[in-house]
């Protein structure tokens, strides 16, 4: 089967099997079948696009005890004790967690405002088309 035969019933088989409910365990298939594909696919242009920050909170807060240097140990002491105390916090209750939360969207807001220096970077052109698929035999 060539790739371009491939795709295209990758795009008919992935729609049609959208919303799938199968039960918990393994299924098994075996069907021998004859089909007709017919349709278009299109290639768009490659184009760039400007990566957005997406923060790993875990390597972060990794590299921020690392930096706390001589009060590392206190420090992940603290953090285990906020992560505690956030666990068992309402959020939508408490008035000065909500304001130490603005400051951590603050700090968010100035990384993210440096992802516009981050250089472009190329993205493949989407495959769109209408294909479809008839089991002939």
């Amino acid at each position: 089967m060539d790739k371009l035969l491939a795709k295209a019933i990758e795009k008919v088989v992935s729609k049609e099997s959208k919303g799938l409910d199968l039960a918990v365990g393994a299924h098994e298939i075996d069907e021998v079948l004859t089909i007709h594909v017919s349709g278009t696919l299109k290639k768009g242009a490659d184009t760039t696009y400007t990566p957005t920050a997406d923060i790993p909170l875990k390597a972060a807060l990794a590299l921020l005890l690392e930096k706390a240097g001589i009060v590392r140990e206190a420090a992940s002491a603290m953090l285990v004790e906020a992560m505690t105390e956030a666990l068992n916090a309402d959020e939508d209750k408490n008035e000065a967690l909500q304001s130490r939360m603005k400051d951590v969207d603050a700090a968010m807001s100035r990384v993210q405002s440096a992802v516009g220096t981050l250089p472009s970077k190329p993205r493949k052109g989407a495959i769109t088309g209408k294909v479809e698929l008839e089991i002939v035999g």
